[in-house]
């Protein structure tokens, strides 16, 4: 190497230096114990969990809303036509009324009973008319979404009647068992509480004092 300042009588060398470090740090207690990064995983997995229980609530509840909103239905079509009958027998009672007032059996008085009894039952087959045209509505908006509207003008029939005689489970017992196992809103607080739990724990870690051990390794070459 030749010097362009000092001359050719100069030799010089490069200096190459290179380093390398690594420092670790490990909470012995608070934050390190006890699986408390786990813990944020738990949360996490019991947060999904519990909001699939939720989403199976919201569709349990649903179809119980369906299911209700049917039999309001189908017996509201039953009094309508328990009630069209009452009108029809009132009706001919009037008549009858009627005539026997013509030929002088029967007061005044006994044929305005009968018309105003016609009446107030008039007022019931109007009543329960509505009622029913009201629970055709409540179950078309749970089965039919608000932009058919094709639909919402369909009068629902009804063609699934009630059993007689219901089987019902006598095995009280059997029934909460399931009850237990398969409802979601059990499922979901008995999440709740394990959730609770990994809190508890995770609280309780960090009442604990700090303590780190770090570790570090270098090299200077030349």
């Amino acid at each position: 190497f030749i010097d362009p300042v000092l001359g050719p009588e100069t030799n010089s060398s490069d200096i190459r230096t290179g380093d390398l470090n690594l420092s670790v740090t490990h909470p012995l207690l608070r934050d390190g114990a006890d699986g408390y990064a786990k813990t944020a995983l738990e949360l996490a997995a019991k947060d999904a969990y519990i909001a699939a229980a939720a989403a199976a609530i919201s569709n349990l509840q649903t179809l119980q809303d369906v299911i209700e909103a049917y039999w309001n239905l189908y017996f509201a079509r039953q009094n309508v036509a328990t009630r069209e009958e009452s009108v029809g027998l009132a009706q001919e009672l009037v008549d009858i009324t009627t005539r026997k007032l013509e030929q002088g059996l029967e007061t005044r008085i006994g044929q305005v009973e009968g018309e105003a009894e016609l009446a107030q039952r008039e007022e019931e087959l109007l009543t329960a008319v509505n009622t029913k045209e009201d629970a055709n509505d409540a179950l078309l908006r749970l089965v039919f979404a608000p932009d058919q509207l094709s639909e919402w003008n369909r009068e629902i029939i009804p063609v699934t009647v009630p059993e007689e005689e219901m089987n019902l489970d006598r095995d009280q017992y059997a029934a909460i068992e399931t009850a237990y196992r398969y409802r979601p809103d059990i499922m979901e607080a008995r999440l709740r509480v394990e959730r609770a739990d990994v809190q508890v724990k995770r609280a309780e870690n960090q009442v604990l004092p700090r303590l780190d051990l770090s570790g570090g390794y270098g090299r200077n070459s030349n």
